[in-house]
């Protein structure tokens, strides 16, 4: 896959199109490095959800953190505010999944701070049906490398 280098990470596309029941889907590798994150604390339309292959970051969500390494699972509903972080002493690889409205954006669009409220986005449950499969993927990549 070819890299992309923004600033503070390093990005390869994966897909982007419509789920059969038409809302957007983007999916993307990231590779951070150590106490790095790729863009300011940010709110958009679209839900995402993070797969951590590698290393461990500290995702906030409307204020509270959490921290994920190899095998965590991180999600975000449309509109809430958030940002990722790696706290690892390593590089941190993650692959990221956006789903509903803005999708289609590449996400560089959401560099700075956070936005105003947008309309509601698609569900949690609309999400999950993608999970085992990306989850798949996780494994399934750490076995290729």
């Amino acid at each position: 896959m070819p890299v992309e280098d923004f600033a503070h990470a390093q990005v390869r596309a994966i897909i982007k199109g419509k789920l059969a029941t038409g809302e957007h889907i983007e999916a993307h590798e990231t590779t951070l490095p150590p106490n790095e994150s790729p863009h300011p604390p940010h709110r958009h339309l679209h839900s995402e959800m993070w797969l951590i292959r590698e290393g461990t970051v500290e995702l906030t969500i409307k204020g509270a953190s959490h921290r994920l390494g190899p095998g965590g699972v991180g999600f975000v509903h449309s509109n809430e505010e958030h940002v990722i972080k790696n706290v690892g002493t390593v590089s941190a690889i993650y692959y990221v999944v956006a789903i509903g409205p803005g999708a289609e954006i590449p996400e560089s669009t959401f560099e700075g701070s956070a936005s105003e409220p947008v309309r509601d986005g698609p569900s949690l449950s609309s999400c999950r049906r993608i999970v085992s499969g990306l989850r798949g993927l996780v494994r399934q990549s750490r076995l290729t490398d």
